[in-house]
């Protein structure tokens, strides 16, 4: 390795750690979308905290719009 390479790695910024929980929101008639919460929202697996979640983002428009028929944690 060249010095140049090792200079430019050791000098790129270092990513925190995205401890964010993924989730899959599946809809009756479209593509599935996904969503990441906090760990804390998520301790409970598919709960209606998660389903409140995935309906407010849906209102922002963060996910697209349609009939949620299930809200899964992705693996």
């Amino acid at each position: 390795m060249s010095s140049w390479q090792h200079q430019s790695e050791a000098s790129w910024p270092r990513r925190k750690k995205d401890h964010q929980v993924l989730f899959v929101v599946r809809y009756r008639d479209q593509p599935d979308a996904y969503m990441r919460v906090p760990p804390a929202l998520a301790n409970f697996g598919a709960s209606p905290p998660i389903l409140r979640a995935a309906l407010e983002r849906q209102a922002l428009g963060e996910i697209p719009p349609g009939e949620i028929v299930a809200v899964v944690r992705a693996r």
